[in-house]
């Protein structure tokens, strides 16, 4: 009996301790983490869950930057303009839940579905959500920001993910607002004549 007693108190203590460690990884990539956004001007932010990855808007210098952590000490990043934004598509479990224009080439990557409450069984943890973001770039044209990533699994009820997906779906409109800014500023110049 005392055996037991004595197991199930090293098997607590370990899960504690492990949780400990866990949490101070995770703070200590917060923190550097947010320390490497201040050194970068934007006026827009989001971040993994994970915080390996980040999205920022600079709109004084109409850029959008896609951060990836290298490792805990090091990120890299591509610096978009915003004319070279073209489309952008939502994908949840690899399902497109929103995506503009409407017949996005990001659609063909996956299964075109609309965002439901009542989700199938299988479908209420959720794998990942991302942003993918079509750009004019032949070497690269796809850029991902992953709200959710695979090794998050979450259910698709608790508060991280309403908060993600709420915050990922306001970022989708950010950038189908700068989507449609290029296109207004292109077919406004192109009706005027320099003298």
């Amino acid at each position: 009996m005392k055996t037991i007693i004595v197991l199930l108190f090293l098997i607590i203590l370990f899960f504690f301790i492990a949780g400990v460690v866990f949490d101070r990884r995770k703070a200590v990539s917060q923190k550097n983490h947010n320390e490497w956004l201040a050194d970068l001007p934007h006026d827009h932010s989001i971040s993994s869950i994970n915080f390996s990855q980040a999205l920022l808007i600079d709109e004084s210098a109409e850029v959008i930057l896609f951060l990836q952590e290298l490792d805990q000490e090091e990120y890299e990043y591509d610096e978009i303009p915003f004319y070279k934004i073209l489309e952008v598509a939502l994908i949840e479990n690899n399902q497109s839940v929103y995506s503009f224009p409407k017949n996005s080439v990001l659609l063909n990557e996956g299964k075109s579905a609309v965002h439901d409450e009542e989700m199938d069984e299988e479908d209420e943890y959720i794998e990942n959500l991302t942003l993918k973001v079509l750009v004019d770039d032949l070497t690269n044209p796809v850029k991902e920001f992953n709200c959710i990533e695979e090794e998050d699994y979450i259910s698709s009820e608790t508060d991280e993910y309403i908060d993600a997906f709420e915050e990922c779906s306001d970022w989708y409109h950010k950038l189908v607002i700068l989507i449609k800014r290029t296109e207004k500023s292109r077919t406004s110049s192109k009706g005027r004549i320099e003298v």
